[in-house]
């Protein structure tokens, strides 16, 4: 650079300078954000590894070899110079297409392919038995590779063959799998013969946390010899603790050391010659089992050496000796904490006593009246033994066995039936009063099956349990056998929707059941004697919730609830109604006639539930909303009044199943909208009944949701009472899978002629009969009544049109199959 050019840049840069120091040139400074630098980078390098996975140079002959090499040289160069991750990605696209086209030598392919193959196939990896199959599979493979006419068809061979040899199990994963099962094996068998009953509560409690250590370490065991060393290492361990016998032994030696010295010591300082007494409770003393046991040997040596002598001077040591033995008499472990204080204050008193007693004598007695005294208090052992009599005695004579029978296989089902047993099973005994706990478990199916989706939607209307009481998720493990199922249990506790069970106000129907007599004996309060007791000859304990109550009852097991549980609650509730509502002489159709009548006068159709819903999480699986609303438990129909078709259905079959009607929840869904679990909404579960069992011995289809008519509810429905399979069928698309070999009835039950109003049918037949019922009523004085009326349709004249002809009436009409119903009520009564 010159000197003019160096004087001008001088210049410049002063000049710069002090503009920057006046405020008239502000510098910025510039720094490009480095995740896009980032991003461009990782770009370059993605695209630069798939240029090389786009062929080999062992694919080509010298000519196309120097032009794929010059090729892929060219596409690195334009790739690096990129400034951007679209620019990368138009490079690659353009500069791929020029490298696919450059042709390859078929035999050179194959050749690569073939050396790919047999590495593949190495019999370092593989067993014996394995090893024949991959060589099977690979002489198959070359045949067909050797026979491929272009690239593409050999690297198709190569995939396939790929993915059959990846079904064939190396040595290392049969090890891993040998591994896995030996390690649940070995924590089966470990500690499997531990007598619990053989160790004291510390020597227990050091037991568990062995056996937790021993599980937790083996989970981190790889191979065989692993496995069994640190087996045989807590073993050892386990081996080691003590038990009851071994650490009395050990205890028997002090009480013998100690009262030997007692002994003796006591002998020569009074001068008294027990020399056989004192061998004698030693031997004894080294026997006991306990130390309370041993103080008392000592103690009546001591007692017994003073009696005999007759020396009134030792009553000191005498008193000493006899209050030890009283200490020693009972021993705290034996005796309940209420039976074991009234002891010590037996004991306090009579100690006092004793030390203002002056003779021996009068110590004796004293001692006779506090054994006479302690020996009346029970032992717990006493008092077990009574209340476990008096216990299994009722259990067996009412209840029989007390365990949900499990599936005849846990781990296999060969059928959708046997699978959705299974899921039942899981699903019964994972509701818990502490927790809800997410349960996964596998079951290989052996049945044709799809993806998992579709077997869940398949085997969900199997299910009894799982239906709105636990939601269901699952996958298929790769080998497409191993069902892995998760179940996610909803707030099975429920949450009632309102402080206080809600008031209905509605008509009262002036309806009856046409009984035999009216001399029916109402049932006391207390009645207990309920014929499900008497039905069913399993029993099943710990029953909590609702939900296993009302599944306890559908399967005829005599459910045991847990005191102040939600199921006693419901129980109790359920009972209570019966009592009020059902006596002994009732036929089964006057049953439930009285229970349906129930709900129609007592239960309200939640029609605000939704409210209580998250509307966008209801296309989510699983939604826990609505299982938290009483409305769609037992509990909403019993306890708040208020309930959807859920909460109808499950307490309904609950109120039916304890009169000893046998009775089903049936769902009714439609497969057009196949959203799983949805508690009351469109599509899967969109519906809950209940199939009962009639004096006729048929089955028939009754809805209790039904008797609660429009928003307001003022009026009661009874169409549903009993109704043939025929009836429902037009109205939904499909039934529940469980209940569906029941043996229904075709024709309506003879339950509809027993129904009458002041003692004659609301069947109507003729136009008499109606003509009758409608002067009849107007005779009624309340104007709160509601008069039902049922026509199968075979009357020869228009029943609506002579009901109009009463102005005092409002009607109106339901139409249910072959079957309508008239709800006929005093017009100024709205």
């Amino acid at each position: 650079m010159n000197k003019r050019k160096l004087f001008i840049v001088l210049i410049v840069s002063l000049l710069c300078f002090s503009l920057s120091a006046c405020g008239f040139v502000k510098y910025v400074e510039y720094v490009q954000e480095d995740t896009d630098h980032d991003k461009v980078q990782n770009a370059l390098n993605e695209h630069l590894a798939k240029l090389q996975e786009l062929s080999k140079e062992e694919y080509y002959r010298e000519d196309e070899l120097r032009e794929y090499r010059l090729a892929l040289l060219d596409a690195e160069n334009e790739l690096r110079e990129c400034k951007s991750v679209s620019d990368i990605e138009k490079v690659f696209e353009k500069h791929t297409k020029i490298i696919l086209a450059i042709p390859t030598d078929i035999q050179l392919v194959i050749q690569a392919i073939s050396d790919d193959i047999y590495e593949l196939s190495s019999k370092e990896k593989y067993r014996d038995k394995e090893q024949n199959a991959v060589d099977s599979l690979l002489n198959d493979y070359i045949d067909a590779l050797l026979s491929a006419t272009t690239k593409d068809e050999a690297e198709v061979i190569l995939y396939k063959f790929k993915t059959e040899l990846g079904a064939i199990p190396t040595d290392a994963q049969l090890t891993e799998k040998e591994v896995s099962l030996l390690r649940e094996e070995l924590k089966d068998k470990f500690a499997a013969d531990i007598n619990y009953a053989m160790y004291r509560t510390e020597q227990r409690n050091i037991i568990d946390s062995t056996i937790g250590s021993f599980n937790s370490s083996i989970e981190d065991a790889s191979t065989e010899e692993e496995c069994y060393s640190i087996n045989n290492k807590f073993l050892s361990q386990l081996s080691n603790i003590p038990t009851d016998y071994e650490l009395l032994a050990s205890e028997r030696k002090t009480w013998v050391n100690n009262w030997k010295e007692e002994l003796i010591s006591f002998a020569r300082d009074n001068s008294i010659y027990i020399h056989d007494e004192i061998k004698s409770a030693l031997s004894n003393i080294n026997v006991a089992s306990s130390v309370q046991e041993a103080n008392i040997i000592g103690s009546d040596v001591i007692i017994n050496s003073i009696r005999n002598s007759g020396n009134s001077s030792l009553i000191s040591i005498y008193r000493d000796a006899v209050k030890l033995k009283m200490k020693n008499y009972l021993i705290k472990t034996d005796y309940r904490d209420v039976d074991w204080n009234k002891f010590n204050e037996l004991l306090s008193d009579h100690i006092a006593e004793i030390d203002l007693c002056n003779s021996i004598k009068d110590i004796n007695d004293n001692y006779d009246d506090f054994v006479n005294e302690a020996i009346s208090i029970p032992t717990n052992d006493e008092k077990w033994a009574e209340e476990r009599t008096e216990h299994f005695s009722e259990l067996s004579n009412r209840y029989g066995t007390f365990t949900l029978t499990p599936p005849s296989n846990l781990t296999v089902a060969k059928s959708y039936s046997e699978l959705a047993g299974i899921i039942d099973y899981y699903a019964f005994y994972q509701i818990d009063k502490d927790s809800f706990v997410t349960e996964t478990f596998r079951v290989e199916l052996k049945f044709p099956h799809k993806n998992a989706q579709w077997e869940i939607n398949n085997v969900y209307w199997y299910c009894e349990l799982i239906r709105s009481a636990v939601g269901l998720t699952a996958y298929f493990e790769e080998d497409s056998s191993q069902f892995v199922i998760t179940l996610i249990p909803y707030d099975l506790a429920s949450q009632s929707n309102t402080d206080e069970p809600v008031s209905v106000n509605r008509h009262s129907s002036v309806i009856s059941f046409n009984s035999n007599t009216n001399n029916y004996t109402k049932r006391p309060s207390d009645f207990d004697d309920f014929e499900y007791l008497k039905l069913y000859s399993d029993r099943l304990e710990g029953i909590w919730s609702s939900q296993q109550l009302w599944y306890a009852l559908e399967h005829e097991y005599i459910p045991i609830v847990v005191p102040n549980s939600p199921a006693e609650r419901v129980l109790n509730r359920a009972k209570e109604i019966l009592r009020e509502i059902v006596t002994d002489e009732m036929s089964t159709e006057e049953k439930i006639f009285s229970i349906y009548r129930w709900y129609a006068e007592n239960v309200k159709y939640d029609y605000d539930y939704e409210k209580y819903l998250y509307f966008e999480d209801r296309d989510i699986f699983p939604d826990k909303y609505p299982a938290t609303l009483n409305s769609f438990h037992a509990e909403g129909a019993l306890l708040d009044n208020l309930a959807v078709c859920c909460s109808y259905a499950k307490s309904y079959l609950i109120l039916l199943r304890i009169e000893g009607i046998e009775a089903y929840r049936v769902m009714i869904h439609s497969y057009t909208d196949n959203a799983i679990g949805n508690l009351g909404r469109v599509g899967y579960g969109s519906h809950a009944i209940v199939a009962v069992r009639a004096s006729d011995g048929k089955f028939y289809y009754s809805d209790v949701e039904q008797t609660f008519w429009g928003k307001n509810g003022f009026l009661q429905k009874y169409h549903q009472i009993l109704v043939p399979k025929a009836i429902q069928d037009p109205y939904h698309d499909g039934y529940d899978c469980v209940w569906n070999y029941l043996n229904y009835c075709d024709e309506l039950p003879n339950i509809l002629d027993k129904i009458v109003y002041k003692e004659k049918s609301v069947l109507i037949e003729t136009k008499d009969d109606l003509l009758w019922h409608l002067d009849e009523f107007s005779k009624e004085t309340d104007t709160n009544l509601q008069l039902t009326l049922f026509d199968r349709g075979n009357v020869d004249f228009d029943i609506q049109e002579t009901i109009a002809l009463y102005d005092e009436y409002e009607v109106v009409v339901y139409n249910f199959g072959y079957l309508t119903e008239y709800m006929i009520y005093f017009a100024n009564s709205q």
